[in-house]
Parts: C-alpha cells; sequence; structure tokens
C-alpha cells in the first residue's frame, strides 16, 4: 500500500515485481508511460488501484495478465501483455477495469479464457491484440469512444450496455466473426455510430446491431472476404454515409 505514486527507479524492460497474486495501491498514481510503466510477473491475480487520487495506471506483465480489479476512476489506465489478459472472477455487470481512457494491448488475446468477457467502465476505450479473440463488455456510465479495436488473428465481441452512445471512431479489423452491439433506451442519444471501416479479413460474420433503442450511423466501409455475411440491425434508424462508403461480403 501507499499514500503517494508507485514508480520504478529504473527504465530496464525487466520483472520489478513477481508474485502469485500482485496487490498494487498508489493514490496519486502507478507506473508511469513507457519506459516508466511497471513490468510484473504474475500467475494468479493482479489488482491496482489508483482511485483515491485519480491517478493514472501503467502495467505491464511479462505474460499473461489476470485481472482481479484494476480501478483509477477518472484517471486512466494502460495494460499490456505479453500474452492474455484476461479475468480471474465470472462475476458479470461489474466492471473489472475503471478509468477514463482505457487502453489494452496483448500478444494472445483480451477478455479471453474461462472467465469470459473483460467488463470495462471508461469513456475511452481501446483494445489491440496481436492474435487470439477479443471480448469486451463496456458497462458505460457516459458516452463511449472506441478509439482501435484490432485482432491480427482472431474475432471481436463488443458489447455495451448503459443507455448511451458508442462511437467506433476508427473501426475494427479482425479475421473471423465481428460483433458489436450497442443496449440503449433513446433512439437519438444511443446512436452507434461506425465511424471509419469495420472488416473481416477472413469469411466471417459481421454482426452490427442496436438493442431495445437506437439509431446505427455508417460512415465508414464494413467488408468481409468473399464468404462472409453482414448484418446490421437497428432498433430505430439506420443511416448509411453516401459514397465511397462501402458495404461488401466479399469481392
Amino acid at each position: 500500500n501507499n499514500v503517494g505514486t508507485v514508480t520504478e527507479v529504473t527504465a530496464a524492460e525487466t520483472a520489478n515485481i513477481i508474485g502469485n497474486t500482485v496487490t498494487l495501491q498508489g493514490p496519486t498514481g502507478i507506473g508511469a508511460a513507457d519506459p516508466g510503466d511497471l513490468e510484473i510477473t504474475v500467475s494468479t491475480q493482479l489488482n491496482a488501484d489508483s482511485s483515491a487520487g485519480n491517478g493514472n495506471t501503467f502495467l505491464t506483465t511479462t505474460g499473461s495478465m489476470p485481472i482481479g480489479l484494476i480501478k483509477a476512476n477518472t484517471g486512466n489506465v494502460t495494460l499490456t501483455a505479453v500474452g492474455a489478459i484476461t479475468i480471474t472472477s465470472v462475476t458479470d455487470n461489474t466492471a473489472d477495469i475503471l478509468g477514463t481512457v482505457v487502453g489494452l494491448n496483448a500478444g494472445t488475446g483480451i477478455g479471453t479464457g474461462g472467465n469470459g468477457a473483460l467488463d470495462i467502465t471508461g469513456t475511452s476505450i481501446s483494445a489491440d491484440t496481436t492474435t487470439g479473440n477479443i471480448d469486451i463488455d463496456s458497462l458505460a456510465t457516459a458516452d463511449v469512444t472506441v478509439t482501435s479495436l484490432t485482432t491480427g488473428s482472431g474475432t471481436i465481441q463488443f458489447d455495451q450496455t448503459g443507455n448511451v452512445a458508442l462511437n467506433i471512431s476508427n473501426g475494427a479489423s479482425a479475421t473471423g466473426n465481428i460483433t458489436i452491439t450497442n443496449t440503449g433506451d433513446n433512439a437519438a442519444a444511443d446512436v452507434l455510430t461506425i465511424g471509419k471501416a469495420v472488416t473481416s479479413s477472413g469469411a466471417g460474420t459481421i454482426t452490427i446491431s442496436t438493442l431495445t433503442r437506437g439509431n446505427i450511423a455508417v460512415n465508414g466501409d464494413i467488408k468481409t472476404a468473399a464468404g462472409g455475411k453482414i448484418s446490421i440491425s437497428s432498433s430505430d434508424n439506420l443511416t448509411i454515409q453516401a459514397p465511397p462508403t462501402s458495404i461488401s461480403s466479399g469481392a
């Protein structure tokens, strides 16, 4: 535990902390932007709390990252794992990560494993993995912008609840299925916007939908390889930007 900031004294890219269960508390911050992020080797569970002072949290694991709770409140969270970013509890509808800007980078998947999707509360989310699937539940309390959503080999599932807007501002990219949903209670306020291209480079299925209420605005291409399928389903209105926007399943 700490009443200030948890930092490392050198920028060496080796583990600063090694343990089965690692719990860090630093009200004004934990780690710093790379190369100041804390490098950790953890096998069972990683917890970090900078919420008392709304500090930022920067953590890197040398292998996979099994998350218990990462809590920054209005601070930002940046997590990097050589392996997969997973959760250690199957509890749904409770955030595993709380921050304003949440950035996730992994080597072999995000929200994968037997305990299911990674639950996030944040207003800006990015999730990128070299390989593996992405499965995120956005438990939104305010409008959310997804600035990046990519996997080099795998599928993407991004589901939002909270009755707010969702903007996939820079599109999404995968080799398999891509599913993006937003659950709302107001057609105009809870709009799902596709800002740039959503692309499956394989014969995957792209599903974009609003549930209960919510318009959909498509301002970027939606494409799959030959043999893929595309489904766009709006609870209210669907607006597709005039060309050059393209919706295409295969050449």
